[in-house]
């Protein structure tokens, strides 16, 4: 009996030397596979995951699109670092050129993300229209119906032009997603949220605590993090090809209508810039539901003699994408002007040529900040 017992322990041990003795080989292969991918992606930064989203606040809170907040970007470390100064309101907005002529709404394109400020063509036509100020409401994930409602919040500032920045990208499920729908033929707006955040006091949790440093501190994170969102994003893409399109279609329809009819109230007119995806000019045939709104956008400005709508694609396709588009596909440097150029030309603006030697490399130093907002013309023209 005593045996039994004696040799079941003895097995049990064993077993459990066995499993720890796994587990720790386990655990050291996972950290040299660890070690050899961070060594990897520092070596060959174009390996790198597009959108790392790694940033240093210098002031306000620590996140972005904060009231007042100030900090450096990076979403691919190969493409160097980028300087974001926001307002008081959230918006990256600070210029100061006097009397305001034209409201500018949309998402990230139009807030200008993973370029510095001073590059993002609001701020680019603010500079090109010396008595003329450009009012920039631009915020990632808008789509129009987001960009309606806060055309409403800004609708006593003195202006003669509405220009909306609409990205043929997502801007349909951009819609959907914030929760703009049609019933019994009348579009339903959800209930008002801030999509800025405010600051508060509360200590920040330990898991995002967690997160922060990992996104942060390991190369690896990021690219595991870029993957699981990317796949997100293309879930929520391929939600418009197999969704009722008639009904995006619709609902986008109704809601620049709205937008049309308070642009008109005000006596101002509507310039719709059509910015197209990256993935417009490398897939062999465009989805159906990107040419429907290009073809809503065109009906739009034959009805309506307030509408104009400019086409990028022309412009953007007579460049070499890897300049005109950042990794992560949003509007890169040279990206930014053309649409700035291009709403310059429907407004009779004239256009300064494009200067490839005014690239300033960024480096995340708070020290330096006023150095390159001023070499950058961040804060506008004296």
């Amino acid at each position: 009996m005593g045996g039994n017992i004696s040799s079941e322990l003895s097995e049990r041990g064993a077993a459990s030397a066995r499993f720890l003795k796994g587990a720790g080989a386990v655990a050291a292969s996972c950290a040299v596979a660890l070690l050899l991918c961070e060594l990897l992606l520092y070596l060959a930064p174009d390996l790198q995951p597009l959108g790392a989203e790694r940033r240093m606040y210098c002031v306000g809170p620590e996140y972005k699109d904060a009231p007042g907040s100030l900090f450096f970007e990076t979403q691919h470390e190969a493409e160097g670092w980028k300087l974001h100064i926001n307002n008081a309101e959230g918006f990256r907005d600070i210029f100061d050129t006097g009397e305001v002529g034209v409201i500018a709404l949309g998402d990230s394109f139009t807030r200008g993300a993973l370029v510095n400020n001073g590059e993002h063509f609001t701020d680019l036509l603010d500079a090109w229209m010396p008595t003329t100020g450009v009012r920039a409401y631009g915020f990632g994930g808008w789509g129009t119906g987001d960009a309606l409602v806060q055309y409403r919040k800004a609708f006593d500032i003195p202006h003669d032009l509405v220009l909306l920045g609409y990205y043929v990208g997502n801007d349909l499920t951009d819609n959907i997603k914030a929760g703009f729908r049609i019933e019994d033929g009348a579009v339903v707006f959800p209930p008002e949220r801030s999509r800025i955040p405010v600051q508060s006091a509360e200590p920040i949790p330990p898991s995002l605590q967690i997160r922060s440093w990992l996104r942060e501190n390991l190369r690896t994170y990021r690219m595991a993090r870029h993957a699981y969102f990317l796949i997100a994003e293309r879930g929520a893409q391929s939600s418009a090809r197999t969704a009722d399109l008639e009904h995006l279609l619709e609902l986008a329809e109704r809601l620049l209508e709205h937008l049309r009819e308070d642009v008109e109230s005000r006596g101002a007119d509507l310039l719709i810039v059509a910015i197209p995806s990256y993935n417009e000019f490398v897939h062999r045939t465009v989805p159906a539901y990107i040419t429907a709104q290009y073809d809503l956008l065109e009906r739009l400005a034959e009805t309506y003699d307030s509408i104009e709508t400019v086409d990028l694609r022309e412009a953007v396709a007579a460049q070499p994408l890897r300049d005109v588009y950042a990794a992560d596909g949003h509007m890169a440097r040279l990206g930014q002007y053309l649409i700035a150029a291009e709403a310059a030309q429907a407004m009779a603006v004239p256009i300064p040529p494009y200067n490839e030697d005014a690239v300033i490399r960024i480096r995340p130093d708070c020290a330096l900040v006023d150095d390159y907002a001023e070499r950058l013309g961040a804060y506008g023209p004296e």
